[in-house]
């Protein structure tokens, strides 16, 4: 179970790392609000009244989607039109600098007390996990969404590349040798369940070989 755990989990980030989702679409629809919806209903007024469905951009090969996150630093909830993101098991986050939605990896959702995320969940469910938008940093010393210059990161850039082929590469490796063990672990048990079953069906044939031949009693 575990061995299948981690492979779920790393198919998961495989899929996210080969749809690069820089968005520079999302960048102008920011707006910071108080607080983000929490349920199903209020998540979708506030589309409708955002209108990202209305834009012609696209963020690639997707249309952008409405959005109610904390930024990367945690101190806001932003607004932002921006492609859909599949979260592997952490809190999901706009990050303004790279202008998409990503993971947290330093919050993982999947232990919250009152409604833990799955270990895998698509960005626009992030309203259903509202642990995640708790325990906001209160610095001054942090920057302000409104204020943030966005940064480009285009991922045909040839570092990006690369390190996307080295990271794919890594976890391609990981997820063979999950296989491999997976597959080892499975042919054990098979191997065990032969024996045990082969040891059954001897056993009654020795003990009836090894018993005494009783004298017959007279009639």
């Amino acid at each position: 179970m575990k061995h299948q755990a981690a492979i779920a989990l790393l198919i998961a980030i495989l899929s996210n790392f080969s749809n690069c989702d820089y968005c520079p679409v999302s960048a102008p629809t920011v707006s910071v609000v108080s607080k983000c919806p929490t349920t199903k209903t209020e998540w979708d007024e506030a589309a409708s009244r955002k209108k990202c469905s209305h834009m012609s951009a696209k963020c690639g090969n997707k249309s952008p989607v409405y959005h109610c996150l904390l930024n990367q630093w945690r101190n806001e909830t932003v607004e932002v039109c921006a492609s859909n993101w599949y979260i592997s098991g952490f809190c999901a986050i706009y990050n303004t600098e790279e202008m998409k939605v990503i993971d947290d990896f330093s919050r993982d959702c999947t232990n919250l007390t009152g409604g833990p995320c799955p270990t895998r969940y698509i960005s626009t469910d992030a309203y259903m996990y509202q642990g995640c938008y708790g325990k906001r940093n209160t610095s001054t010393s942090l920057p302000s969404t409104d204020k943030q210059v966005h940064v480009s990161t285009d991922c045909t850039s040839p570092a990006a590349l690369i390190a996307i082929i080295i990271v794919l590469s890594l976890l391609s490796l990981i997820l063979s040798l999950l296989l491999v063990l997976t597959c080892q672990e499975k042919i054990s048990k098979s191997v065990m369940y032969s024996q045990c079953m082969r040891l059954r069906k001897q056993t009654p044939r020795k003990e009836k070989g090894n018993k005494e031949k009783r004298p017959k009693s007279p009639h």
